[in-house]
């Protein structure tokens, strides 16, 4: 079986980079991807999409204490800024 959904926080992007496990199209059948815990980047979010093609990349952020999310956002390789925004209110 293929995972066609992923949930983690950003650093284990950076860790399978390093690992050297992080190649390019190497999972192409994740269709929707979402960071949470900490500051998602532009550098990161890039890195996982050439990984993770055809996944939509979503951002989210909540209190700690809480297990639930206040706010999303969906990353698109077109914004510039350096950090991926943590969006709006649901």
């Amino acid at each position: 079986h293929q995972i066609t959904y992923w949930s983690s926080v950003p650093s284990v992007v950076q860790l399978l980079n390093q690992l050297k496990k992080l190649n390019d199209d190497n999972f192409q059948r994740i269709r929707y991807s979402i960071f949470c815990g900490e500051a998602l980047t532009r550098e990161t979010a890039k890195r996982w999409i050439l990984a993770a093609p055809n996944s939509t990349i979503d951002n989210l952020y909540g209190p700690t204490e809480a297990t639930v999310a206040m706010t999303g956002y969906i990353w698109n390789e077109k914004d510039t800024d350096e950090v991926v925004p943590i969006g709006h209110t649901f």
